[in-house]
């Protein structure tokens, strides 16, 4: 099964389906059936699960495009990315962002960050009439802009822990929004079982994917953020950027526009 949305997002369901291309157009086949025809300039992304298969001359469209290519499990667990050789072209771009993480730059960067999450969650608390941040003994806006150290991971240190009491905070009251036969009592990531929290979950998955190619696509260094910390297998400025979207909000927050 194929389906397009209404951003022209070729996603296929299940297993057995083909992708390929003609000269202008997408063309997904099922059971060696056509069933969709897309043009190239229409689609803005394509999501294919392990089962199914593109053609190398589809996907050479998809660069010529810049056409986001995403293979997923079967389960729709983001694996990896179709990427073009010049998105590691960009050198000093990446340079910059390696002196950022080292001076006060790069600490000021993780305030912005932190700050915005923490108005989009005060958004969410105040539209539903849930204990305010303001009745904590947390530091203010004004003490995170003020916020200092001997050296930038110093600085970043103090961030990830004044971040880690107002999410707390944040899930608490929110959690009480659900019913009580969905109600957690915590957040939980690794190991969860409960519905609500593998929901979340599965949402911040796709969050990650959608920040990635963002970042890749700003030919900035996914694996360098100035918040989280640089492990194996992490994508710390994708961590870092993922939590201003976190808050389910349109409204992209206000504190990020500051220059620092």
């Amino acid at each position: 099964m194929t389906r397009a949305t209404k951003a022209e997002k070729i996603i296929i369901d299940g297993y057995g389906s083909f992708i390929g291309a003609n000269r202008i157009s997408f063309v997904v086949k099922t059971d060696k059936k056509q069933v969709q025809s897309i043009p190239f300039y229409k689609v803005s992304e394509i999501v294919i699960p392990c089962g199914n298969a593109i053609s190398s001359t589809a996907l050479f469209w998809a660069n010529v495009y810049s056409i986001d290519v995403l293979l997923v499990s079967p389960l729709g667990k983001p694996l990896g990315t179709f990427r073009s050789l010049k998105s590691d072209s960009y050198v000093k771009t990446r340079i910059c962002q390696y002196e950022a993480y080292r001076n006060r730059k790069g600490a000021e960067i993780a305030k912005q960050v932190i700050l915005g999450k923490i108005g989009a969650q005060s958004q969410i608390l105040r539209k539903h009439d849930l204990e305010l941040f303001e009745s904590l003994r947390l530091p203010s806006k004004e003490q995170i802009e003020r916020l200092d150290g001997e050296d930038a991971d110093s600085v970043r240190l103090k961030l990830q822990t004044i971040e880690s009491h107002y999410t707390q905070h944040y899930f608490s009251q929110v959690f009480k929004l659900f019913p009580k036969h969905l109600r957690i009592e915590q957040r939980e990531t690794f190991g969860a079982y409960e519905p609500l929290n593998n929901l979340l979950n599965l949402a911040y998955e796709i969050l990650t994917w959608k920040v990635f190619r963002a970042v890749t696509k700003a030919r900035l260094e996914p694996y360098l953020g100035f918040i989280h910390s640089m492990q194996k297998d992490k994508p710390s400025l994708v961590c870092d950027l993922q939590e201003l979207y976190r808050p389910p909000n349109r409204r992209f927050p206000n504190s990020i526009h500051k220059k620092p």
